[in-house]
């Protein structure tokens, strides 16, 4: 068994706290939506959220009936080239109308084209090669991390390959501090961060848990703030208004906090682009969304956008965001998908 490493107290307090540089109207755009940055307009299909692996390999959730159908592959000409149903995979005799599905939670990136289906049933691995998915593993096997008991108790587990991700869960209501903790099977080593010592900052917690196309429930949504990076992992925690980087070459979780808000209403949320390797921060200013570059060597913010849609998003140094409309009379949706270059004068 691998030597357990505990990285615990010391990084309560190992904050940064960042400071935006200036926001003057004449240094930042004013993005819209507009037919020139629709990435896919959705008519016969509805897919909710897209996820970019690379510029030529897009994934999504498909929905029919307002359920979760399949994940589905789009090519960089917008074409749906393979598909993949976990309903399928996991439920014996499923159809497309049978009564049970599976909730899709997510998909976390692990490398170019790789990358994990997070949902119900656990935790799916799949490489995308040629236009086609590639099955790697049906399911991660999850096992209980060799760590106190005090870590595993009232926590829903997550596996990631070489990660085990905890955090705090009431089937009852939904909590407001997932105390994350991440154990690295390569190396033995296990780290927890205690937002709960925290006090609240914000009343937002970002995504809208209620009224989405997302299946959030009391038992997933915390998995929704949580990224894999090149270096590690990212962990959003919007009601403290900070996020929180696990790095897997010192397996240590550092926090940031964001700069102070002026109400609660508002919150800051941290989105990473695999393409670039960076990060961007997004300000929920109720009315509309402040998107700033944040540079981790300087901890500074640079603001570089104002819109009015959520941001989603990230890739390849464009923002992500999309536009949904309830069809009359009948199920489903018409969504639209846009892809907005935050630096257009550099090209």
């Amino acid at each position: 068994m691998n030597r357990i490493l505990i990285c615990l107290g010391f990084f309560f307090f190992v904050i940064t706290q960042a400071k935006p540089q200036s926001t003057d109207p004449s240094e930042f755009q004013a993005l819209e939506l507009s037919l020139d940055n629709m990435f896919y307009g959705n008519d016969n299909h509805d897919l909710s959220k897209l996820f970019w692996l690379n510029e030529d390999e897009i994934i999504s959730i498909r929905f029919k009936n307002s359920r979760p159908k399949d994940v589905i592959l789009l090519n960089s000409q917008r074409l749906i080239t393979d598909s993949l149903s976990i309903n399928q995979m996991f439920l014996e005799n499923y159809t497309n109308s049978s009564p049970n599905f599976i909730s899709i939670n997510g998909f976390i990136q692990v490398e170019q084209s790789k990358f994990i289906i997070l949902h119900n049933f656990g935790s799916t691995v799949v490489q995308v090669s040629k236009d086609k998915f590639e099955l790697l593993e049906k399911r991660i096997k999850a096992e209980k991390p060799p760590i106190s008991t005090e870590f595993l108790e009232g926590y829903k587990l997550l596996a990631l390959e070489k990660y085990t991700i905890g955090y705090k869960m009431d089937e009852n209501k939904w909590l407001k501090s997932p105390d994350y903790w991440v154990y690295n099977w390569e190396s033995g080593a296990f780290a927890q961060y205690q937002d709960s010592k925290f006090e609240e900052s914000s009343k937002n917690r970002y995504w809208d848990l209620k009224n989405s196309l997302e299946t959030y429930s009391t038992y997933s949504f915390f998995v929704y703030y949580i990224t894999q990076t090149k270096e590690g992992l990212l962990f959003n925690l919007p009601l403290k208004n900070r996020f929180v980087l696990f790095s897997n070459n010192t397996n240590q979780m550092q926090g940031y906090s964001f700069p102070d808000l002026d109400k609660k209403s508002q919150c800051w949320y941290a989105f990473y682009d695999w393409e670039w390797n960076r990060f961007f921060g997004v300000l929920d200013e109720n009315s509309h969304y402040s998107i700033f570059a944040l540079d981790m060597d300087s901890k500074s913010y640079h603001k570089l956008a104002e819109l009015k849609e959520q941001p989603l998003g990230m890739n390849d140094g464009k923002v992500y965001v999309r536009n949904i409309e309830k069809i009359n009379k009948k199920e489903g949706y018409f969504i639209d998908h846009y892809l907005i270059d935050l630096f257009p004068k550099l090209k």
